[in-house]
């Protein structure tokens, strides 16, 4: 669902028609804030769709679909397509040249490392922000060699022409699923899981986040969301989809364990107000803390925080911390150091 001033709504599902296993994006638009609902519209009729994400931006609504037209093809592969209104959801322009992705570039694949199971999930498949004519698709692809990775790609002129794609980390040596988009004015941010460990039976997961602040031109592993694993049953993930916010200054993160795991938990992060984006402010620091070899002095109460945002001190006095970048919080102020 996406919303535009004035209480005008469009909602897209994915409709059943034909046989089993046919899909096809439909949507209902409201002009009154949803007392009354028009539709369905067919959004795309020359293929089948399943997974749908809606965005509205500046007079637009912009809605990406995952195609599974292509899917018991050889090789295996998923499209996305992009479609775009001007008119509130009234008419929908196909955008050919944005279904160009592939998700899944053989049956062994990214499609066996997450079970995508369309009618469960949507942000699985694909993930999508927008500003004026900028847009934004995350998805997850086989990067060719042996794991399967985050890839962003974006377009500055409102789906039209070429697209350029850029993996989140070039080092490409940990599989990662399930991206998830957000963004400020300036900024742009990703979450999505990690493996950390497949040496046990089941393998071993994290939840991690980046950011670009050269609209989509090239991507920072920012660090961890959580400091907490989970694991997945065997290789394959059943769980929920990501939630990743960004509101006045902080990201909010939330998502669930494997839905097999016995008492499986819905987890949620938060950064501290004022830690994303901060810059070291050397001279403000004066008299607050001091960075010692292997830790800090905190000569007033504050707080410090891990890079991943997880609370490691709270107090006054020396604290003991292996090197890495750390923010220190006192009062409303937020200083970045690095201890070595």
């Amino acid at each position: 669902m996406a919303v535009a001033p004035g209480g005008k709504i469009v909602v897209s599902v994915a409709h059943f028609y034909r046989d089993i296993g046919y899909y096809q994006i439909v949507v209902y638009r409201s002009l009154d804030g949803g007392i009354t609902w028009e539709g369905p519209v067919v959004v795309d009729s020359t293929r089948e769709a399943i997974a749908s994400y809606l965005v509205y931006t500046g007079g637009t609504f912009y809605l990406s679909y995952a195609s599974t037209k292509y899917f018991l093809s050889s090789p295996s592969r998923i499209t996305i397509g992009l479609a775009r209104s001007d008119d509130y959801g009234a008419t929908w322009d196909i955008i050919d040249t944005a279904a160009i992705w592939f998700l899944a570039d053989s049956v062994i694949g990214c499609a066996t490392r997450s079970r995508l199971i369309w009618w469960r999930n949507t942000k699985t498949i694909h993930t999508m922000i927008a500003i004026g004519d900028t847009i934004a698709i995350g998805y997850t692809r086989f990067n060719g060699m042996t794991t399967c990775n985050v890839r962003i790609a974006h377009n500055y002129n409102g789906g039209y022409g070429s697209w350029t794609g850029r993996w989140i980390d070039s080092t490409l040596n940990r599989d990662q699923i399930q991206p998830t988009l957000t963004r400020s004015d300036s900024v742009w941010y990703v979450s999505y899981l990690e493996k950390v460990d497949t040496t046990l039976s089941d393998s071993v997961w994290r939840v991690m986040w980046g950011k670009s602040v050269d609209r989509g031109n090239t991507w920072e592993v920012a660090g961890r969301v959580s400091s907490a694993n989970f694991r997945m049953y065997g290789d394959k993930l059943e769980g929920e989809y990501m939630g990743f916010e960004y509101d006045s200054d902080r990201l909010f993160a939330v998502w669930g364990g494997d839905r097999r795991e016995p008492d499986r938990m819905v987890y949620f992060s938060v950064t501290t107000k004022g830690m994303i984006g901060v810059r070291e402010r050397r001279m403000e620091s004066k008299g607050v803390f001091t960075v010692l070899k292997g830790g800090l002095e905190m000569k007033v109460k504050g707080e410090v925080y891990s890079v991943s945002g997880r609370l490691v001190f709270r107090g006054e006095g020396r604290v003991s911390l292996p090197s890495g970048v750390y923010f220190v919080k006192v009062k409303d102020k937020v200083f970045k150091v690095v201890v070595r």
